[in-house]
Parts: C-alpha cells; structure tokens; sequence
C-alpha cells in the first residue's frame, strides 16, 4: 500500500465525524432557540399579568382614596380608632413603668380627659355636618374592603408572576 492509499480512509472517515457533528450542533442551536422563544413568552405573559394585576390595585387603591376624600373626618376618626386599639393590645413594659411612674399616671389621665373631650368634639361636628353612626361605619366598612381588595389583588399578582417565573 502508498502514502496515498493510507491518507484516502481517513479523510472519508473525518467526513464522516463532520457532518453528525455538524447536525448535533444544529439540533442543540435548534433546541436552545426554541428555550429561548418558551422563557421570552412565558416572561411577557407574566409581566402582563402583573402589569394588569398593579391597575387593578390601583384602581381600588384610587377608590378607597376617593372614599377619603369625601369623607375625611370618617377616615381620621377610623385612623384613631386603630391607633387606640393597637395602643391597647401592646402591653406595657417594666421599663415603662419604672421611667414614667406617677408621671405616666397623670400623663394617662390627661390623655383620657383630651380624648373624651376630643371624642365629644368629634361626635359634635359629625352631627353637625349630617353624619350618622350608620353612615360612618358604610364608609369604613367600604374603605376596608378596597383596601383589602387591592391587597388581595397585589398578593395574587405577585404569587402568579412567581409561579410562572419558577417554570
């Protein structure tokens, strides 16, 4: 056998290692195209879905801002009301106690007498300018519900776009 007769089988036989690895290459440039395509889908659908979610949020949001607009000394006097019954719920400290002594006492005491003559005074303007106890507690009751509607609202997005994002 000649050099020339050696140098034949092996060019085929690198031929033939070429184009099955030419192919693979195309198939795996094939497959991560099609990857690609799938997560650019699947990220715009959530995004969508959150970018709907947030409006709806804000929509309720304005709502509930809108209820306090009409009826601000119902949103203060329900502020206060949250604010006296978180204040309530937290126990006092030793500390406390020790720090404010006698003073804290009198303190308390003042502060009672300011908000019963605040709370009269309240009473007072509200059924001056036609508010009823009924009406007061509509109004809350509405502005709680679209405050917890645009919570809901948000949790669910936010939920959603984590699951879809996790695929």
């Amino acid at each position: 056998m000649s050099a020339s007769d050696n140098s034949q089988p092996a060019t085929s036989g690198a031929a033939g290692v070429k184009k099955p690895l030419r192919d693979g290459i195309d198939s795996v440039k094939a497959h991560l195209g099609d990857a690609a395509h799938a997560a650019q889908t699947a990220t715009h659908g959530a995004l969508d879905r959150a970018g709907e979610a947030y409006a709806s949020g804000l929509d309720k949001a304005r709502g509930a801002g809108e209820g306090i607009g009409a009826n601000p000394l119902t949103a203060l006097a329900g502020g206060l009301v949250l604010g006296v019954a978180l204040g309530a719920l937290l126990p006092r400290t030793e500390r406390e106690t020790a720090l404010f002594g006698a003073a804290g006492q009198r303190l308390n005491g003042a502060a009672r007498d300011a908000a019963e003559a605040a709370r009269g005074a309240g009473r007072d303007k509200l059924a001056e300018l036609g508010f009823s106890r009924d009406s007061a507690r509509d109004t809350m009751k509405s502005l709680f519900e679209a405050v917890i509607a645009a919570a809901t609202s948000a949790g669910s997005a936010a939920a959603d776009a984590a699951r879809t994002s996790g695929r």
